[in-house]
């Protein structure tokens, strides 16, 4: 019987090891500028590690990847559809606070809660 506690105690603590923490703050939210109202692109992270972007201003395109947390608020992008089917390399992002976002050299904001 003690046998049997200590194996489910211990599959119990190397199970929750392996879950992948996800950045509440990113994920399930809008991210946009010039804000969300009147977005010209909308950045949307998941918490499988997808991203969809969409994007008003070459009427309509979509873009979708994967990211990945690198820790201090910083994540990778990498694309596996982009708006103009070339091959974007991938791109690290900074998440300033909890509802700013910079990609490249723009500050994106999220959408209300």
């Amino acid at each position: 019987m003690k046998n049997s506690i200590f194996i489910f105690l211990l599959s119990l603590s190397f199970s929750c090891m392996n879950t992948t923490k996800v950045d509440q703050c990113l994920v399930n939210h809008d991210w946009c500028i010039p804000n969300c109202e009147k977005s010209n692109m909308t950045w949307k992270f998941l918490t499988d590690g997808s991203f969809i972007v969409n994007t008003t201003v070459f009427g309509g395109k979509e873009a979708t990847g994967k990211w990945i947390d690198l820790g201090e608020n910083k994540f990778l992008l990498k694309y596996t559809k982009t708006f103009t089917g070339k091959n974007i390399p991938d791109q690290e992002i900074l998440k300033l606070d909890c509802v700013t976002l910079k990609i490249k050299n723009t500050i994106y904001k999220r959408s209300e809660l």
